[in-house]
C-alpha cells in the first residue's frame, strides 16, 4: 500500500506499506518534489559509438546527461532519459534524448553519424612487408581508415580481419577486411613473399651527424639502408633496419645497422666517432686549458685544484666557450673540470681529471 500526499506538494513524502497479520512495515520512497524549472539538457559525455551502418541500433553506452535549472542546480539525469531514433538506424536518421521534469521536456541531439561505408585504406603499412616462404605475416605498425561516401574517416584498426596464406608462401596476398552492417570492404596490403637470399647491407647514406658526444644519443636523420641480394636484386630497407648501440653513446660505442630478411640477418656499422665533450690539459702549473664540445648555453665550468687529496682552489666560468683556460691558485697536482647545468648543477657529462 502506497500513503503520500494526493496531489504531490512541496515537502510531501511516499512510503509503501506492507501488512502481515497483525504487524505493518513501513519504507521510505526517496521521492523528491521541487518547484525547480527545468532550462535544458547537454550531453556531458557522448556515447562511445558515434557512426553507424544503416540497419545498426543506437547503443547509449557511455552516455551521460546532464539536465540544467533556472535556479542554478544541475543534475545528472542519464538513467531518466528517454531516447528517440529510427529503429533500426537508417541514413539521415536523428538520434535525440528527451528528459522531462515538472512538465517541462527538454531535448538534445546525440551527433551520431549514418553512413554507408565506402572503402578501406591503409593509413600506414605494417613495419615489415618482405617475407620468406614459412614465414607469418605480422600487423604490426598497420593502420586501418574506413571511408564513407558522406567523406567521413573512422580509424578501424581494431576490428579488421586479415586474411592471408599461414604460413606464406610464394604468390601469397594478405588482405584486411571491415564489415558493416551488410557492406564488407577490402584492402591489400603490399606484402611480397620472395625466396631471394639476403648478401649484404650497406649503407647508401651516412647520417647526418657522424661526429657524437658521449651521453647523447645516436640520431640516424639522413641514414639510408640498403640490402643487396644474391639474385642482384637491391632494395631500400632503412625504414625497416634494426639500430643496436650504446645507449646513451660513451667514448668508444659501436653503431651496428642490422637487417633481417628470409631468416638472414646482416649488418653494417656506422661510421660514428664518439668523444668526451669535456676534455682538459695542463700545461703549466695552475693553468688549466680546456675543450668544451658544444657547450650549452645554460653549462657552467667548475675547475678545481687539488693537493693531496683537498681541495685548495676553485673557479667557476659562467661564460662557457668551445676552449678557454681557467687559471687555479692554491697548491697541487691534480686537477677536476666538471660541466654542470647552472640552474640545476646537474651534470652535463663526465667530469674531467689530470
Amino acid at each position: 500500500m502506497i500513503t503520500c500526499d494526493d496531489p504531490l506538494a512541496l515537502g510531501s513524502e511516499v512510503y509503501v506499506n506492507y501488512t502481515e497479520g497483525s504487524t505493518t512495515k513501513s519504507t521510505q520512497v526517496p521521492v523528491t518534489v521541487t518547484d525547480r524549472e527545468l532550462s535544458k539538457i547537454e550531453l556531458s559525455s557522448n556515447p562511445n559509438k558515434l557512426v553507424y551502418a544503416p540497419k545498426a541500433t543506437f547503443d547509449p553506452a557511455g552516455m551521460r546527461v546532464t539536465a540544467y535549472f533556472k535556479d542554478g542546480s544541475t543534475a545528472d539525469v542519464t538513467e531518466f532519459v528517454v531516447i528517440t531514433c529510427d529503429e533500426p538506424l537508417a541514413v539521415g536518421s536523428k538520434v535525440v534524448a528527451n528528459y522531462t521534469e515538472g512538465g517541462v521536456t527538454q531535448t538534445a541531439p546525440v551527433p551520431v553519424r549514418i553512413s554507408e561505408l565506402g572503402y578501406l585504406e591503409l593509413s600506414s603499412n605494417p613495419a615489415r612487408l618482405i617475407y620468406a616462404p614459412g614465414e607469418t605475416f605480422d600487423p604490426a605498425g598497420m593502420e586501418v581508415t574506413a571511408h564513407y561516401l558522406d567523406g567521413s574517416t573512422v580509424d578501424v584498426t581494431g576490428s579488421v580481419v586479415i586474411t592471408c596464406d599461414a604460413p606464406l608462401a610464394l604468390g601469397s596476398e594478405v588482405y584486411v577486411n571491415y564489415t558493416e552492417g551488410n557492406t564488407t570492404k577490402a584492402a591489400q596490403v603490399p606484402v611480397t613473399v620472395t625466396d631471394r637470399e639476403l648478401s649484404r647491407i650497406e649503407l647508401s647514406s651516412n647520417p647526418v651527424r657522424l661526429n657524437c658526444v658521449a651521453g647523447e644519443s645516436f640520431d640516424p636523420a639522413g641514414m639510408r639502408v640498403t640490402a643487396y641480394f644474391k639474385d642482384g636484386s637491391v632494395t631500400d630497407v632503412t625504414e625497416f633496419a634494426a639500430i643496436t648501440c650504446d645507449e646513451p653513446l660513451a667514448v668508444g660505442s659501436k653503431v651496428v645497422v642490422n637487417y633481417t630478411e628470409g631468416g638472414i640477418t646482416r649488418s653494417v656499422t656506422v661510421p660514428v666517432t664518439v668523444s668526451e665533450r669535456l676534455t682538459g690539459n695542463v700545461s703549466v702549473p695552475g693553468s688549466v686549458r680546456y675543450t668544451v664540445k658544444d657547450p650549452p648555453a645554460d653549462a657552467v665550468l667548475i675547475a678545481a685544484r687539488y693537493n693531496g687529496g683537498r681541495m685548495t682552489a676553485v673557479k667557476t666560468v659562467t661564460d662557457v666557450k668551445p676552449d678557454g683556460t681557467v687559471t687555479l691558485g692554491g697548491s697541487g697536482t691534480e686537477y677536476r673540470l666538471f660541466l654542470v647545468n647552472g640552474s640545476s648543477c646537474k651534470p652535463l657529462c663526465r667530469e674531467w681529471h689530470s
